[in-house]
């Protein structure tokens, strides 16, 4: 790591607005498929924010069978 130099202030800046807007863009293309992970979290009480549709899945069918058997998996 090096320090920052003053010269390169503005570029920084500029690449984290640029990241910031990217992010808030993503996440208005996105919004529905955000806030059903939410609601699964809520309901099933399992961290689904940054898994894919198979691992959420799966994630509720093990939940369902724990509740169902006693089991854990």
């Amino acid at each position: 790591r090096q320090p920052l130099v003053t010269s390169k202030i503005d570029e920084l800046l500029e690449y984290n607005k640029n990241d910031v807007m990217s992010t808030a863009k993503l996440l208005e293309l996105s919004h529905e498929m955000v806030d059903l992970r939410l609601n699964i979290e809520e309901e099933y009480g399992i961290y689904a924010l940054s898994k894919d549709g198979m691992s959420i899945g799966i994630s509720i069918l093990e939940k369902l069978y724990e509740q169902h058997t006693g089991i854990s998996k």
